[in-house]
């Protein structure tokens, strides 16, 4: 038989479960017609809860083109900016990723005891069992390692308005050094550590334009034609498409919500 204190534990633990379990449906009936939610209370019947009111008609997460610009930047960084940083890479270091491998080893312990990487991307810079390193398992975070780091001397920067790296380029500087520099404090800011995947037209469009002329000048170090202009330009005007798109063959498939300019 339980005792009374036993039975007054399970009689509450219920109560919880039944509450978590109430919460759980009001929250997706509200997400389901795509109305905002808040969380359910015992003190509110579920019957007579005013969250899904029928005058609260904008979605919790509506797509705004607040959070498209946040979708494009996303696109840019990921895309274009680390293209663009794989290639200067591989016209600086000739030789391929055996090349780059013995480059970045040379320069272990000071990476190692400087830089704070997880051990992730250690392994990626550092492959175990003598494994050369790949271009395209280096993210951002890690080319900036790389150029900082293993290539400082083959980076151009400008004497008169360098600050050096880890810091926020002088606006008139327009060295290579000074263009990572920029994409990388977008990056961190703007993508990496935010808050909220939201940007206004003017934030947006403001650090489209430093992180497109970044792009430029990293473009104008480079010892081939590659020309990423092509593709900012491409990923800003990008428009709406279908979700649901039909192939060549003629079946159904899942495309991208893409939206145009604002």
């Amino acid at each position: 038989m339980f005792s009374i204190n036993i039975y007054a534990k399970l009689k509450r633990i219920n109560q919880t479960v039944n509450t978590s379990i109430k919460q759980a449906i009001t929250v997706h009936l509200c997400l389901s017609l795509k109305r905002p939610c808040r969380p359910y209370s015992n003190d509110i019947p579920a019957e007579d809860s005013t969250c899904c009111s029928s005058q609260n008609t904008i979605p919790l997460y509506e797509t705004t083109p607040e959070t498209v610009n946040f979708f494009r930047l996303a696109r840019l960084i990921l895309d274009v900016c680390n293209d663009a940083m794989r290639d200067l890479l591989q016209s600086i270091i000739s030789g391929g990723e055996q090349e780059l491998t013995k480059r970045i080893a040379s320069k272990e312990k000071v990476i190692i005891t400087s830089c704070r990487l997880s051990k992730k991307q250690q392994n990626s810079l550092f492959p175990p069992n003598n494994a050369v390193v790949s271009y395209h398992s280096l993210d951002f975070t890690l080319m900036y390692t790389i150029c900082r780091n293993v290539l400082y001397n083959e980076i151009k920067f400008d004497p008169k308005n360098d600050k050096g790296w880890g810091k926020l380029p002088h606006p008139s500087d327009t060295s290579l050094r000074a263009a990572i520099e920029r994409i990388r404090e977008c990056r961190n800011t703007f993508f990496a550590h935010a808050t909220t995947s939201k940007l206004d037209n003017k934030t947006f469009n403001k650090i489209w334009a430093t992180i497109e002329n970044a792009v430029i000048t990293i473009d104008n170090h480079l010892d081939r034609t590659v020309v990423f202009t092509r593709y900012i330009n491409e990923i800003k005007i990008l428009r709406q498409r279908s979700k649901t798109q039909r192939d060549h063959d003629g079946k159904n498939r899942i495309g991208e919500e893409i939206y145009g300019p604002f």
